[in-house]
């Protein structure tokens, strides 16, 4: 009896009192220097020396270049960051502070995706490689082993491609970038997701739908990959992807793009090899939500952002049991016309997202997004 009161107990607690208040999304202020133009996307968090950076792009039209840097010391108030960027780099896509002391960043830009490097993240920023138009931007960086990887996506008709440096031998020179990984299929132009577990390495890609070549691929000396979901993660017969796979209370999670039903949450208990959907397509929404784009872990939490179906609000859920999903906020995170979410992170005690305008031509400022977040979700 006293099992079945305590049980009624915990289902009337409001969701906030498992450490969520109840507060929507705030905007950060901003002092960008940027003149008449609007930034419409901000993309990638990461902390370098205490100071959180986030990558953005300005509205298609403003003055190149389009990428931009953004950084801010209070997770409130952001300030331009001087990089010396090419007028053809369109975004600032990944950030990542390294072992070796430096703050790495690659660019979007058609005719190649650039890496940069900053040891204090403000100023002195060096141009180390040009990867090619076999990477039109990057995605995501890892340590592991001893060594930097940068996953790249192609877009282009080619292969996506995975980087490596050796950190000991300097990522500061061109040359110690070489190529860990090339997809096996020329239809898998994007590697969306890259973690490491017990020293074995994963990592996602586009086209996951039943026959094709994409997938959950796992490696343990990072040249060696090899696909092992045996577990068709969608139905669609194209649109399909396998984003942002994350650990999370001993079992991986990621979510899907669906263009038939809409994007969905992923459960394995045995790493990657066997997957059990756990939420409904779109969180009941369908294709008003077909993608879910970016799965972030605390302890505690799993934030998941959505991508929206055209003229329609991102929406963000969070799931602390792994199997029963909450909306976080207002839609659009309270900002009308936002209808996607890129990344999120944790930073003096709230939660940060980086979101966008449905079309990178749409000239509405946008900004980082805040949500408080109790202490007791660290």
């Amino acid at each position: 009896m006293k099992k079945l009161f305590l049980v009624l107990f915990l289902l009337l607690i409001p969701f906030s009192a498992y450490g969520l208040p109840n507060a929507d999304w705030t905007a950060g202020t901003s002092n960008f220097g940027i003149g008449g133009d609007n930034i419409n996307q901000t993309r990638q968090y990461c902390i370098h020396n205490g100071v959180l950076y986030v990558g953005a792009r300005k509205a298609s039209g403003g003055t190149a270049p389009l990428a931009i840097l953004l950084r801010t010391t209070d997770g409130s108030t952001y300030t331009n960051v001087n990089v010396g960027f090419l007028a053809s780099e369109n975004e600032a896509r990944s950030c990542y502070s390294a072992s070796d002391g430096y703050l790495y960043l690659v660019t979007q830009r058609g005719g190649g995706a650039r890496l940069w490097r900053s040891l204090d993240g403000e100023t002195s920023w060096t141009m180390v490689i040009d990867f090619g138009a076999v990477a039109n931007y990057g995605r995501r960086f890892l340590e592991n082993g001893g060594y930097l990887y940068h996953a790249t996506v192609s877009d282009e008709g080619s292969a996506a491609v995975l980087y490596r440096c050796l950190v000991s031998a300097g990522c500061g020179t061109s040359g110690n970038w070489v190529t860990a990984w090339t997809a096996p299929d020329a239809t898998l132009e994007r590697i969306l997701s890259l973690i490491v577990d017990n020293g074995t390495m994963f990592l996602t890609t586009n086209r996951v739908s039943s026959g094709q070549a994409g997938g959950v691929f796992s490696s343990t000396n990072g040249t060696t990959w090899n696909k092992i979901n045996t577990t068709v993660l969608t139905a669609a017969a194209s649109g399909t992807i396998a984003h942002s796979i994350v650990k999370f209370k001993g079992n991986f999670y990621l979510g899907t793009q669906d263009a038939t039903y809409g994007g969905a949450i992923w459960k394995s208990s045995d790493r990657g090899i066997t997957w059990t959907k756990v939420s409904t397509d779109g969180m009941g929404e369908g294709l008003n939500l077909p993608e879910a784009y970016i799965l972030t872990a605390t302890s505690n939490a799993l934030f998941i952002g959505y991508r929206a179906a055209t003229g329609l609000g991102t929406k963000v859920f969070v799931t602390m049991d792994g199997s029963n999903f909450k909306q976080v906020g207002s839609a659009n995170l309270g900002n009308s016309g936002n209808n996607q979410v890129f990344d999120f992170i944790l930073f003096n005690n709230k939660i940060h997202a980086g979101g966008g305008w449905e079309n990178s031509t749409d000239n509405q400022p946008i900004q980082p997004f805040l949500l408080p977040y109790d202490s007791r979700l660290p």
